[in-house]
């Protein structure tokens, strides 16, 4: 059982592992977002250090790239909290926002801490929303089903809008430059070939 006096960061890290029907029972009583927040920056800047050390080992992306990432990570688990606290209503959700939040930047720590080994970042990601789909379902007070459906489905929409986003820029480009389709037909018949 997670001890109810304040946790400091290493011990929610190995609460949300270890305990985290626990862990999630206890951030439910935490005050505010602000712990939440700076948990959630420490380890997305532990993240980014990592990718800084990858850049320079294997000179993948500039040191500007990253610390632009670093600042709309920040900014954006305020919008997908919000996105997501929209569809946890829709499903009975009986906590605040703020409690959507917490839920959210906890459950991220497999991904944050562990998304830049190969192999692992895959278990590391589906770990991160099995923690993500518990924690909504016990602050929210809400089945396990209905987490996952508020979870996954913003992630749907989004995939969705991506793809007819992506078709409708495609057949505009066409449509102003004719030349455009024979160059992308080749580059989407290479793509094909090399995922197959």
């Amino acid at each position: 059982m997670v001890n109810h006096e304040k946790l400091n960061l290493f011990d929610k890290i190995i609460a949300v592992f270890s305990k985290p029907n626990d862990f999630f029972a206890y951030v439910k009583n935490e005050i505010g977002i602000g712990s939440a927040f700076v948990y959630f920056a420490v380890l997305s800047l532990f993240s980014t250090f990592v990718d800084y050390i990858l850049n320079i080992l294997f000179g993948e992306s500039p040191i500007f790239v990253l610390v632009i990432s670093y600042g709309l990570g920040l900014a954006l688990i305020f919008v997908a909290s919000f996105v997501f606290h929209i569809f946890l209503k829709i499903f009975d959700g009986k906590s605040n926002y703020e409690g959507t939040f917490k839920a959210y930047a906890y459950s991220i720590t497999p991904s944050l801490l562990f998304g830049w080994i190969p192999y692992i970042k895959m278990v590391a990601l589906l770990y991160s929303i099995y923690l993500g789909v518990k924690g909504f379902s016990i602050i929210h007070e809400i089945s396990m089903v209905k987490s996952f459906f508020a979870f996954i489905m913003p992630i749907i929409l989004l995939i969705i809008m991506l793809i007819v986003a992506y078709i409708i820029g495609i057949s505009y480009l066409t449509s102003i430059n004719p030349y455009l389709s024979n160059d992308l037909t080749e580059t989407t018949g290479m793509a094909t070939r090399i995922f197959k």
